[in-house]
């Protein structure tokens, strides 16, 4: 990413490719716990799931 940082720079598009550049991180951030929540979220589902198939 920093080489393409470089060349967006020499092209003059500094100002949008310092935004991507230091946005990444954000970006990586939220991923994450969209993932955690998700992850939770299926975790619950199958402890349910268990719960429904045990009574049986």
């Amino acid at each position: 990413m920093i080489p393409f940082w470089f060349v967006l720079t020499i092209f003059g598009a500094a100002p949008f490719s310092f935004l991507v550049f230091f946005t990444i991180p954000v970006y990586r951030w939220l991923a994450n716990i969209m993932d955690a929540a998700q992850a939770r979220a299926d975790a619950e589902a199958s402890l349910r799931n268990d719960d429904v198939e045990g009574e049986e």
